[in-house]
């Protein structure tokens, strides 16, 4: 089935978008319904690692999450079967060079009738540290919270990370105490029998589990931080 913007698509010269387009200091794209890239200015190229002409005629979708890409490709169709209408759009995207994901926040315009863009026009902005900012703050607090409330170091430890994962939307949270000086250190962790606790608390889903880690940090283990102060790794 052909859509209406790919059946009425003029042929576009971008070079007088492009004169506006470039100066700016916000991502522009223009991408047909089925999210082919017809024009991005240098700032929306510079996100992926690339020339502006290395984008033309690619497909926007295949830069996205694959959880992403249904939800973007159906907000396109809508989009598009209808000129001067719109909506936002937010999604994960990852560069050529296969670095984390980021979050793109953007809005969609159907611009068909423009003789100038031809097509859906795409403007916004790369929102990850925004969103890494709100979610270190919303997890903070809701680690306080647990704070305020706790009346032992087990329940303590273990609403800590169901926090982290809920609050924090991280997939994996773990806490782990390391051996006394002197102790063997290739040892599982496990409960120890002077009474302070050593184990590693869980929450994969919303389920926790049990692992058991060892400290020398090889391939069949997990290595944590050994320097005596906290610390988060992200992965």
């Amino acid at each position: 089935m052909t859509s209406d913007l790919e059946s009425h698509r003029p042929t576009v010269d971008y070079r007088q978008l492009a004169r506006v387009a470039d100066r700016l200091l916000t991502p522009v794209a223009v991408v047909d319904v089925d999210s082919t890239i017809r024009y991005a200015n240098n700032v929306a190229a510079s996100l992926f690692d690339v020339a502006p002409a290395e984008l033309v005629g690619r497909k926007a979708l295949t830069f996205l999450h694959p959880s992403d890409r249904e939800r973007v490709a159906t907000d396109l169709s809508v989009i598009g079967k209808k000129a001067g209408s719109g909506g936002f759009a937010e999604f994960r995207f990852r560069s050529r060079r296969r670095e984390a994901w980021r979050t793109f926040r953007s809005y969609a315009h159907n611009l068909i009738d423009d003789p100038d863009v031809g097509g859906i026009l795409f403007s916004g902005a790369d929102v990850t540290e925004q969103d890494r900012t709100t979610r270190a703050l919303r997890t903070l607090s809701a680690c306080n919270r647990v704070l305020i409330h706790a009346t032992d170091e087990t329940t303590l430890v273990d609403n800590v990370c169901r926090s982290i994962t809920e609050s924090g939307e991280y997939m994996l949270a773990w806490v782990g105490y390391q051996p006394r000086r002197g102790q063997d250190r290739t040892t599982r962790l496990g409960p120890r029998r002077d009474r302070v606790p050593q184990w590693l608390a869980h929450h994969v889903g919303g389920r926790r589990v049990r692992a058991w880690p060892h400290w020398r940090g090889d391939s069949h283990s997990i290595a944590p931080s050994r320097f005596g102060s906290p610390a988060i790794e992200e992965v």
